[in-house]
């Protein structure tokens, strides 16, 4: 899976997760599934081997350029996640 994806995750985890097993989890994982969907549908796929598999370079500056697109669609849109003012 991308790394902006994961990394997408686990900040609506850590706003939205739970601490113990009894509370709720509905903000969290439909949060992360809209996540998901909104990537997918954007870049076709959450493949990190799919997204990069024109940039054998793990280190080249184009690869580099290339991914900087998907963390900061992950950003872009984690933003009024975080805040609480979800898109409908």
């Amino acid at each position: 899976m991308c790394g902006a994806v994961i990394g997408g995750i686990q900040a609506i985890g850590l706003k939205y997760g739970r601490v113990e097993r009894w509370a709720e989890k509905t903000q969290a994982m439909e949060s992360s599934g809209r996540l998901i969907e909104e990537f997918r549908e954007r870049f076709e796929t959450i493949s990190c081997q799919q997204l990069v598999r024109d940039f054998p370079g793990f280190d080249s500056p184009e690869r580099k350029e290339h991914c900087a697109r998907f963390v900061a669609f992950v950003a872009e849109w984690l933003e009024p996640t975080l805040k609480g003012r979800e898109k409908a």
